[in-house]
């Protein structure tokens, strides 16, 4: 009788917080609240197939996407990011976490600076030699076909090695 007493008031305290929602950022990069807790991270498997639920808690402290559990709740006031399968357990850069948090935030990242805000700006260079740009074009083809060309030459494929199966 006195676990079902404590269990009752964890979860009412958590409602009293005013937090009874998760916030999952979906591979769309669209932030979405689950109000229907408790939730489990399967039902999210289901809604996105190829992409796994990630604590995002747990992915600033250990550095990686660490998959939740299929079984695992989703805790009320916690956020939450779906990641494809491939990235499961990868390392997560800084400037990715930052932009992901900027986005649960509904800011865009921007580094500032003692003598102002910085913002990336891409700049084009533009050549006043229209006939060069052929030449760029190509070298930039026979470059490219090159480094191709030297990634087939040091792979090696892949081949099955078949022995013979013998018969008594």
């Amino acid at each position: 009788m006195g676990n079902f007493t404590s269990c009752s008031c964890s979860s009412a305290s958590t409602r009293a917080l005013g937090s009874a929602s998760a916030k999952v950022l979906d591979p769309s990069r669209d932030l979405r609240k689950l109000n229907s807790l408790p939730a489990r991270a399967a039902e999210l498997m289901l809604e996105y197939p190829g992409h796994l639920v990630v604590s995002l808690d747990q992915a600033g402290q250990a550095g990686r996407f660490i998959a939740l559990r299929a079984d695992d709740e989703l805790m009320a006031g916690k956020a939450y990011m779906m990641v494809p399968c491939n990235r499961a357990n990868a390392r997560v850069v800084q400037a990715e976490m930052a932009a992901i948090r900027s986005a649960f935030r509904g800011r865009r990242h921007v580094q500032k600076t003692g003598r102002g805000t910085l913002v990336p700006i891409v700049v084009e260079e533009k050549d006043d030699n229209k006939g060069g740009d052929d030449v760029d074009n190509k070298e930039k083809q026979q470059q490219h076909q090159e480094s191709v060309n030297c990634y087939n030459r040091n792979h090696k494929p892949w081949s099955p090695l078949l022995e013979p199966i013998f018969e008594n």
